[in-house]
């Protein structure tokens, strides 16, 4: 979906369509800003909870709509219990921890 965007493209429409335009851009600065807020909340340990009461939705909505901007949840992924078995595997065998005669069975 395309906007017009200078004012000359504008200019010819009617007052109602220019003002629609206008809040759909108001509209996104303020989401933006809302999402620069939360991750700084975020950032300093407001819980979902308290900011769930400064949006006025429930903990779970507000989780919901700002969850991909959230740093708290950028964590390093767990390492599974296999590839972490490997992990040290290759480890040892690199460090020559493990007899020859074990490793050509």
């Amino acid at each position: 979906m395309g906007f017009v965007t200078s004012f000359d493209e504008t200019r010819f429409l009617p007052a109602e369509r220019r003002a629609l335009r206008e809040v759909v851009a108001v509209r996104a600065a303020l989401e933006t800003l809302e999402s620069k807020l939360v991750v700084s909340a975020r950032r300093r340990g407001v819980s979902w909870g308290e900011l769930a009461v400064d949006l006025g939705i429930t903990p779970q909505g507000a989780r919901q709509r700002h969850l991909a901007v959230d740093p708290m949840t950028r964590r390093q992924k767990r390492q599974s219990a296999m590839s972490a078995f490997y992990a040290e595997l290759d480890a040892a065998i690199a460090a020559g921890d493990l007899p020859s005669a074990r490793l050509r069975r």
